[in-house]
């Protein structure tokens, strides 16, 4: 019974917490530190049995949640940079309103021609793409601006989540995997403690550890990447 009310309790406490942050903060920012910082807690839960008890999780969670708020700040910083080396110009948004781009047929351009002429004072269309830049740069931050309702434009929030998490990843790569060979390098020194007999830890658990830290290096190395980046901008 106490087993079962501890692991109700810190759901809930876990769930009173981080609900407290918005959709976008949540998954597009939280989501994205947990992922960096999930080899160091898996280590910790896996090598250290006091990790465990109901008082070191509950300290682990409230130091989680402080740093969360602190990185929020952090991949505000980080993800624009990451994203600007993808875009270093224009957003897809942008460059598919440009004269020259053909990723939209003619007819369908022009009628996005015709809204932003009616909506938005001083939109000029213009044949050259250096004209149209500052056009197509204020009809993109108007619309992000008019789309902010989540409510009522939905599936808009939910793919500028999609992208905000692509590139504060990205922007936080390196550090993410310099903090996941920092606990591979812990795991095999375990291993190796535990050949001299030195730590009582079975072998399963450090092997365990270690290969899901691997498997973090390789989330890291092989699927965060400019790619993911380019394919949610578009």
């Amino acid at each position: 019974m106490f087993y079962q009310s501890k692991g109700k309790w810190e759901e809930n406490t876990i769930k009173d917490l981080f609900l407290s942050f918005n959709s976008y903060n949540l998954r597009a920012r939280i989501s994205v530190m947990i992922l960096l910082f999930a080899p160091g807690l898996t280590n910790l839960y896996l090598l250290v049995p006091e990790m465990k008890e109901l008082s070191t999780t509950v300290i682990t969670i409230i130091i989680v949640y402080s740093l969360c708020n602190t990185f929020i700040i952090f991949s505000r910083t980080l993800g624009p940079k990451a994203m600007r080396k993808c875009y270093p110009d224009l957003l897809p948004a942008q460059q598919y309103l440009l004269p020259s781009d053909t990723t939209l047929e003619k007819m369908t351009k022009d009628r996005y021609y015709r809204f932003f002429e009616n909506k938005i004072e001083d939109f000029q269309v213009s044949s050259d793409d250096d004209e149209m830049k500052p056009m197509v740069e204020t009809a993109v931050t108007w619309l992000i601006a008019k789309t902010r309702d989540v409510t009522q434009f939905s599936l808009i929030n939910e793919e500028n989540i999609n992208f905000g998490t692509s590139y504060n990843l990205l922007g936080v790569k390196a550090y993410a995997l310099g903090f996941a060979i920092l606990n591979l390098g812990i795991n095999i020194v375990s291993i190796v403690l535990k050949r001299k007999e030195i730590l009582s830890l079975s072998y399963e658990v450090l092997i365990s550890a270690a290969i899901i830290t691997l498997l973090f290096i390789m989330i890291w190395c092989f699927i965060i990447n400019k790619k993911l980046v380019k394919r949610c901008g578009k």
